[in-house]
């Protein structure tokens, strides 16, 4: 999910220049990056990463 926001974040900013969707591709950007980050803490947390 994480990775198909960033795809789609850079596809609608390569596309158009329009203030209105620099916005957007920036709130999907922030959106991935919040995610990732949560997805990241949440397995750290869990310990199964460590074997």
């Amino acid at each position: 999910m994480v990775g198909s926001l960033i795809i789609g974040a850079a596809i609608l900013l390569a596309q158009t220049h329009r203030f209105q969707v620099f916005w957007l591709s920036e709130l999907l950007f922030s959106a991935a990056s919040l995610l990732g980050l949560w997805l990241i803490l949440s397995i750290l947390r869990s310990g199964r990463l460590r074997g």
